[in-house]
């Protein structure tokens, strides 16, 4: 699994979580993820609110607490709404970029070879997509923006940046 992060237009860190770490739970969540959020909002600094779904190791009470015990706010993120994460855009980009510029199908990689073609697109995502990203969502959270969230829906796809081919 590849794990990633963004705040507005600036890429954070990636991750592999790698098979022998086995599953995500929050002890683990706490040990491999929460560190390299907590260097990223170092970075960016004043502002930084941390949005993740309601996956089990997410919504922890240990996750919450480290999140807490490290000063960072997190989003309260509605239940079964993964359609409102802009990562969710990404990944889709991401497969679709892949698609593209792998020279095989991607099931024929291998593991070196597929962790190399996902960190290639990974780097290979706008970031100026990344910012409208990240903007659009803060306007389909306001409350005081119904219509503007029905309008985001119906074009969540027309900002897509489209993926240059080698050709």
């Amino acid at each position: 699994m590849f794990w990633t992060c963004f705040a507005g237009g600036r890429k954070g860190p990636c991750f592999f979580w790698e098979k022998e770490y086995g599953c995500i739970n929050a002890v683990k969540y706490i040990r491999y993820i929460i560190p390299l959020v907590a260097c990223f909002r170092n970075q960016i600094g004043d502002g930084f609110v941390f949005q993740q779904d309601n996956a089990p190791s997410h919504r922890a009470r240990a996750t919450k607490n480290a999140f807490r015990e490290l000063g960072m706010e997190l989003v309260v993120w509605p239940p079964y709404s993964p359609d409102l994460s802009p990562i969710e855009n990404v990944w889709a980009w991401m497969k679709d970029w892949m698609e593209l510029h792998s020279p095989v199908d991607i099931q024929d990689l291998n593991p070196i070879q597929l962790r190399r073609l996902v960190y290639a697109a990974w780097e290979a995502v706008p970031e100026d997509w990344l910012q409208r990203l990240a903007y659009g969502m803060l306007r389909r959270l306001d409350p005081r923006n119904v219509e503007g969230r029905v309008r985001e829906q119906k074009d969540a796809s027309a900002g897509r940046p489209s993926i240059p081919s080698l050709t």
